[in-house]
């Protein structure tokens, strides 16, 4: 993978380097060193950039069956090298490769790609660090070169694609705004008994399915409490079922309500009902409203 592209640029790069370059661009370690400098390349350094990708596929040149692929970026390094060293000459190589790699269609990868499967996907090919030894004579490996980062995607040439699996059915659910809480101004006491709430929403939720569309239960929903600061609530709910944790209760949503009850807590506070969509793991999702919920003194 990373071999293939370090071919490729330098094929690229020696046709488009230019006289007296032209031609003298080799992947490392290259041929032993002349008399007329030579221009020498490799990947020197790599990084995964997004370890979930492994786990993704996508359409790559080559095969219209998504295929899975890795994305890193690569550090790469150009050398100018000759057998007596010559800085003002290995400096011209090194300029000339850097004026070409400079071009947009070297940033984007674009001169890389030929719409066949090269093994790798180029997205961006940037220059970033250049590197001249003053005196390369009395170095004993002296380095006048370039260091460019590349991003894209790699994966072994030939490799197969594969169909994913037909998705069966999809199902959506929504909820419209404003909530509503009955009773609206719930008499709460400080250290007094549980109160029963009302939680009202207008729903809607379907099943997708091929050529099908049907109507279907809404569901459940997931409450909890946040006191003031983002803290946990001091209340206590009940009804439902116990979500994770037990603070959060998992609620049947039955013609556009849900009954929870509120044991207010030993003290007067303010705090608000959180209701939000359940992420079918007895946690939160997406959050669909609040309600206020003030315990007075007894």
């Amino acid at each position: 993978m990373i071999s293939d592209f370090e071919t490729r640029l330098a094929q690229t790069l020696g046709t488009r380097i230019g006289a007296p370059f032209t031609g003298r661009v080799d992947v490392a370690p290259g041929p032993a060193p002349d008399a007329s400098v030579r221009v020498i390349l490799g990947v020197v350094s790599a990084q995964i950039v997004d370890e979930t990708l492994g786990n993704r596929a996508e359409v790559l040149p080559g095969d219209p069956l998504p295929r899975r692929a890795v994305r890193l970026r690569c550090t790469v390094a150009l050398e100018a090298s000759m057998a007596t060293p010559d800085r003002a000459q290995q400096m011209k190589a090194l300029e000339a490769a850097l004026y070409v790699l400079d071009d947009a269609e070297l940033r984007t990868g674009k001169a890389l790609a030929d719409g066949t499967d090269l093994g790798f996907v180029i997205h961006e090919l940037q220059p970033s660090t250049v590197i001249a030894t003053l005196h390369p004579e009395d170095e004993e490996q002296p380095r006048i070169a370039v260091q460019l980062v590349a991003t894209g995607l790699f994966w072994p040439i030939g490799v197969q694609g594969k169909a994913g699996d037909p998705i069966g059915e999809i199902r959506l659910r929504g909820g419209i705004v404003p909530l509503e809480i009955a009773p609206s101004n719930p008499r709460l006491v400080a250290g007094g008994p549980a109160v029963e709430l009302t939680v009202r929403f207008n729903t809607t939720a379907f099943s997708i399915q091929e050529d099908k569309l049907e109507k279907m239960p809404f569901g459940s929903i997931a409450v909890t409490l946040a006191g003031p600061g983002g803290k946990p609530g001091k209340g206590t709910l009940g009804g439902g079922v116990d979500g994770a944790p037990a603070t959060i209760r998992i609620v049947q949503v039955i013609d556009n309500a849900a009954t929870v009850t509120y044991t207010p807590p030993a003290s007067p506070t303010t705090e608000e009902l959180v209701v939000a969509f359940d992420n079918h793991e007895l946690g939160l999702g997406i959050e669909i409203g609040r309600a206020r919920l003030a315990t007075r003194s007894a």
